[in-house]
């Protein structure tokens, strides 16, 4: 049986609902997976059942504000610029992890760390991303930029992923459509589950778990859910930040309150639900992401003070524009078969 070791990088859950996408896939054509990961292993685990998880740090993300969206530069210079120091350290202690699974290929999504092992071992490695730290990190030193890039270059493959920054540094980059998660429940089966009446609108906010709390106006035939956002408790409103198959929640939505990350916006896009995105100017891959949105005229860009003036009312939904579905490419899938069928 072929093995593959997928480093997924510690910082949010975006990384890890794709990475568990393409990992599903995997796992249908009998091979063995075995995560590397630090932050999300419950997440994964309950996602993804009976599979192989070693915990162990994959690299170091950015420190965010409580806003939850904008990045606190000053603390992530503090924690990143260690870790980056010591690149070739933590790649010395991985090699033994890896050297006793000897896989045929090692994904990483987007830890730089994997892919110096990866060369060092002779196992073909493969980056799979919509950005990488090199690209994202162009506030650090010139010297440390250089580290990541050098990492980066040792991957054999890079597959980027649409709506984030170029990722031309990469040797080999092939592009690709959109990868994520699909709904396992109907839309009928989930709005039973959550007593939703199809006369009533349904409005998700998934704004990344800051400590803002959000106030707004809104009938009483509209549903409000929240992931991971914090919501006037005066405001009749849904916890769902514990119903891990987030994209159902998506499926049944009439609008979409989210941060400008890869994950809500992949999957309200391959839905087909119109969505409302809030981005930090100083954050580059989301600076690209709204760009690439704006040229297709994918989404509304909203102001987080705006949040507080919103009202829910037939008016607001008569004005949403819809959104066309977006197919999920399987491009990726194959790719990783063609090199497993490669290996001995």
């Amino acid at each position: 049986m072929k093995k593959i070791v997928y480093y997924i990088t510690d910082h949010g859950l975006g990384h890890a609902t794709r990475s568990i996408a393409i990992i599903r896939k995997i796992l249908k054509n009998n091979i063995e997976v075995t995560i590397r990961n630090s932050n999300a292993v419950d997440f994964i685990s309950k996602s993804l059942g009976d599979i192989k998880i070693k915990t162990g740090i994959t690299d170091i993300g950015t420190k965010i504000k409580k806003d939850g969206l904008s990045i606190d530069i000053l603390q992530s210079k503090k924690q990143i610029n260690p870790w980056i120091d010591n690149l070739e350290k933590f790649a010395s202690k991985e090699e033994l992890f890896l050297t006793k699974i000897k896989p045929n290929l090692i994904i990483s999504d987007i830890s730089a760390m994997p892919f110096i092992v990866a060369k060092k071992l002779d196992i073909p490695s493969m980056a799979i991303s919509n950005f990488s730290w090199y690209d994202a990190y162009n506030f650090l030193t010139k010297k440390r930029q250089e580290k990541l890039f050098d990492a980066y270059q040792n991957a054999n493959l890079a597959i980027k992923l649409p709506y984030g920054t170029d990722m031309k540094h990469f040797q080999n980059l092939i592009k690709t459509g959109l990868i994520c998660r699909i709904p396992i429940m109907n839309k009928s089966k989930i709005k039973n589950k959550l007593d939703v009446k199809n006369s009533e609108k349904i409005v998700v906010f998934a704004l990344g778990g800051g400590k803002s709390i959000i106030k707004f106006r809104s009938n009483k035939d509209v549903k409000i859910f929240s992931l991971n956002t914090k919501i006037d408790k005066k405001i009749k409103s849904t916890d769902l930040s514990s119903w891990i198959e987030g994209q159902e929640i998506i499926s049944i939505a009439d609008v979409i309150f989210c941060k400008c990350g890869y994950g809500f916006i992949s999957e309200a896009l391959t839905n087909g639900i119109p969505f409302y995105y809030l981005k930090d100017p100083n954050h580059k891959e989301q600076n690209h992401m709204d760009l690439n949105l704006k040229e297709k005229n994918f989404g509304v860009n909203i102001e987080k003070c705006d949040l507080n003036n919103l009202e829910f009312n037939q008016k607001f939904f008569d004005k949403i524009k819809p959104q066309k579905k977006q197919k999920i490419d399987y491009k990726v899938t194959d790719l990783i078969n063609e090199i497993l069928k490669t290996q001995k």
